[in-house]
């Protein structure tokens, strides 16, 4: 398994924050490792919302479907997605911070199948994954 763990701090109000994040389409906008992204299920965003991620890993395009397991308004987000061959865990949380906020994001990802003997090596790939994917996110909301 390979865990990935970032704090940033952006402008941007709790609730601005807290709302873009819940809404995973808009990951494709600053996370450059996410080639789609798109919202299954309609209505407002909540506990079972349900999307869908292309990631580009590895030189292939992996879809995966999170759904939003956790809600703790404008404190906590938690997105599953548990498929065949992954299972991907991804924690948000947020705390105001000065005229801004605070936003801790953590990630795990475990390989299933014959792939899962790639977890071993998989902690500085998925670093620089998520260190990019950060940077997007501190751009996009800075």
């Amino acid at each position: 398994m390979a865990n990935y763990n970032a704090t940033i701090e952006v402008p941007t109000s709790p609730q601005a924050a807290f709302e873009y994040l819940a809404n995973l389409a808009n990951t494709v906008e600053w996370d450059p490792g996410i080639t789609e992204a798109t919202r299954l299920d309609d209505g407002p965003i909540g506990r079972g919302s349900r999307f869908r991620l292309v990631v580009a890993f590895f030189g292939k395009r992996i879809p995966l479907e999170y759904e939003l397991v956790s809600v703790v308004p404008v404190e906590e987000l938690v997105f599953v997605a548990d498929e065949k061959k992954v299972h991907s865990r991804d924690v948000i949380r947020f705390a105001s911070s000065g005229s801004g906020t605070r936003i801790t994001y953590e990630a795990s990802l475990s390989l299933r199948g014959p792939m899962k003997l790639l977890n071993k090596g998989l902690n500085p790939v998925f670093k620089s994954i998520g260190d990019k994917a950060i940077a997007g996110l501190k751009k996009k909301l800075g």
